[in-house]
């Protein structure tokens, strides 16, 4: 079930999506939806119109913990103009499981990255955001089982947002390494492979 999330009632988290638009020089109108259905602290990028924040997301902002909220609001507002659709994600499971996974993470700290920028966070109010983000979702610090999730960790999340603007070379390979180094991938044929499809996907 969806209900278009009240303007009235919600002004300064739309005052807030303006602002993301205006910074990212973003034309598109954008729906503002809640999701009853999602059981988690978080939200979707449905359309290049249409963001979803689940109904518990909305409850936290409601009780004055502000920073989740605008913390995924950016985040999806980062997936919508990188352009990660539904249809992408199709394109993007062609590869094989490692190759996806990779693709899939690099996407999520691109996400990341560019939201927390565009949303202009300090570093603590990053860290804030993702604490409480890890202790309601019960995310992992443990980086191969946040890995075969198809995510970076909080931790990882935390230290890339506040020191990048953008997705990087850097950053790209930093996860390609070590992917392969807690997935135990150590054959340099598949490396290669893998590293090839996704440079491709992303330089």
């Amino acid at each position: 079930m969806l209900w278009k999330l009240n303007r009235k009632k919600y002004k300064d988290v739309y005052v807030t999506l303006e602002q993301l638009k205006v910074k990212a020089n973003y034309a598109n109108k954008i729906n503002i939806y809640v999701d009853y259905f999602d059981k988690s602290y978080s939200g979707t990028a449905l359309s290049k119109s249409t963001i979803l924040l689940s109904r518990k997301l909305v409850k936290l902002y409601d009780d004055e913990q502000e920073t989740p909220l605008k913390s995924i609001l950016a985040l999806k507002f980062a997936h919508l103009i990188n352009g990660d659709s539904i249809k992408q994600m199709k394109s993007d499971r062609k590869h094989d499981i490692h190759t996806v996974r990779l693709i899939n993470i690099i996407k999520e700290i691109r996400a990341e990255i560019v939201g927390a920028n565009l949303i202009g966070f300090l570093p603590n109010e990053i860290n804030e955001a993702q604490n409480i983000l890890m202790e309601k979702n019960g995310g992992t610090k443990n980086i191969k089982v946040a890995y075969e999730a198809r995510y970076p960790t909080r931790i990882q999340i935390k230290y890339f947002a506040k020191r990048y603007s953008n997705l990087t070379k850097n950053v790209i390979y930093y996860f390609i390494s070590s992917y392969f180094r807690h997935m135990d991938i150590k054959d340099k044929t598949r490396q290669e492979e893998i590293k090839v499809k996704v440079e491709a996907r992303f330089l």
